[in-house]
């Protein structure tokens, strides 16, 4: 099977095969949604006895060479004896060429097209009745020959390794496993650089074995493996090589000011040497599988940007599903590393003055709390003030410019009572403030507001600027 993208479009090609009793040579399109059988009057029924196609067979190699405007090539093949015959296909019909010279008859070689290093169909290895091969040929479609070459370096002789195309590592041909004829199964990777082999070393592969199928997928930027046979175990794995690719992020929006733990889902993350939001690097990363990363947003400008994870094989591609929107309209749950204990009825407010988000105490059913914390965009940061408010529930708190160049008043709440005492936070500790006789009291503060707690508090910039208390 190999794609056609002159035929109708582009469809997939599918020539011949065996199940075990028969040998065919019936040829079928994949449109995308079906399968059609196609070829020449005659030869849109049959199914092993096409007279306008190549014998009935299985184990031929087919590819595209995109050269002279493009054409399917098979090669040899096996239905009982070893085929050498070359044919082509044109979008209709099979032709069978005559080449002065052809690679040995032989089936279950690898073929494809070489578009960077050489303009060319190259086929390396299979098998016949007398060896298995690992001898390289290129098919010149300027002349309809072919061409035995002479690398330096060869996988050793095996049948039914993978091979395709890889634009996205350089842009050479990627072969993987195969078999010899005795029990000797490979998994190893080669690449094809023009001139010569090159074996690779991949951290990871798939387990050795043959008969298996991988192409490279254009729209993941990766080559997919599928699949294959060692003994008599048979695979339904799946593996890839290239660019990693993101399958979706959580949370799919954040603040713009960044700072929100995002979990990005993908395949192929392995060395991973950057995360971007756009065109904007993570605040930091990590990998927690080779499918998982954490990864910090940046601040970024309001809108929707592409997630992407970069490794030595490339750049993940825009999927559609790696989308990450900033904004400041909606609501994403935070997942501080540390973060005050379960409570209700805290006390919170802004100090611009040490840029601070600040929270104290509340109530957990158990116990009144009197701890003070800090937000700092990405975690809760828990203070030690030396002075500090006895702990208590439904306390008003709200920012005053005008007190020693601004801090924040804390006045009354309860607990086991009810408190009118105020207190101010100057960016690292609390003090008692108010009137004379006010400044050791709790709830019989006389200079201020009676004992309270639930009361509205804001500062009022008209006039001078106030803080003003209600109910």
């Amino acid at each position: 099977m190999a794609y056609d993208p002159a035929m109708n479009g582009g469809e997939l090609l599918l020539f011949g095969g065996y199940n075990g009793t028969s040998y065919y040579n019936d040829t079928w399109a994949w449109n995308g949604s079906t399968w059609s059988q196609v070829g020449n009057t005659g030869d849109t029924s049959c199914t092993t006895t096409c007279t306008n196609s190549p014998s009935d067979r299985d184990g031929a190699s087919m590819a595209y060479d995109s050269a002279n405007g493009g054409q399917l090539v098979l090669f040899g093949g096996y239905n009982g004896a070893y085929d050498n015959d070359t044919w082509t296909w044109n979008g209709t019909t099979w032709a069978q060429l005559s080449p002065a010279t052809s690679p040995s008859a032989r089936y279950g070689a690898s073929m494809a097209y070489d578009p960077v290093n050489s303009g060319q169909l190259v086929l390396f290895g299979g098998i016949n009745n007398s060896a298995v091969l690992n001898d390289t040929w290129t098919w010149n479609d300027n002349t309809n020959t072919w061409a035995q070459l002479s690398p330096t370096t060869s996988p050793a002789a095996r049948f039914y390794a993978s091979m395709a195309y890889d634009p996205a590592n350089g842009g050479q041909l990627v072969l993987f496993g195969g078999r010899n004829n005795g029990t000797t199964y490979y998994s190893d990777t080669w690449d094809w650089n023009g001139a010569t082999w090159g074996q690779l070393a991949p951290t990871s592969s798939p387990s050795a074995r043959y008969i298996l199928t991988s192409s490279y997928d254009v729209a993941t930027a990766q080559m997919v493996l599928f699949g294959g046979l060692n003994g008599s175990t048979s695979y339904n794995d799946t593996w890839i090589m290239g660019a990693p690719s993101v399958t979706g992020v959580n949370p799919v929006s954040g603040p713009t000011a960044g700072s929100v733990a995002v979990i990005i889902s993908g395949t192929g993350f392995a060395g991973v040497s950057a995360v971007n939001f756009g065109t904007t690097a993570a605040t930091s990363f990590v990998p927690t599988s080779s499918i998982s990363i954490t990864a910090i947003s940046p601040a970024g400008a309001a809108g929707t940007v592409d997630v992407t994870v970069t490794d030595s094989a490339g750049t993940s591609p825009d999927t559609g599903a790696d989308q990450f929107t900033f904004s400041n309209s909606t609501w994403y749950q935070a997942t501080p590393a540390t973060a005050p204990s379960v409570r209700f009825g805290s006390a919170e407010a802004y100090d611009p003055a040490t840029g601070q988000t600040i929270l104290f105490g509340g109530y957990n059913n158990a116990t009144y709390d009197n701890d003070t914390w800090d937000w700092n965009g990405a975690n809760w940061v828990q203070l030690s003030p030396a002075t500090s408010p006895s702990g208590r529930e439904f306390a008003s708190m709200a920012y005053d410019p005008a007190m020693n160049g601004g801090e924040l008043l804390l006045f009354g709440g309860t607990s086991t009572g009810y408190y009118n005492d105020t207190w101010a936070w100057n960016g690292s500790t609390w003090s008692q403030v108010g009137n004379a006789g006010d400044l050791t009291c709790t709830a019989t503060c006389t200079s201020s507001p009676s004992a309270r707690f639930g009361a509205s508090m804001a500062y009022d910039s008209a006039n001078g600027g106030q803080l003003v208390l209600f109910g």
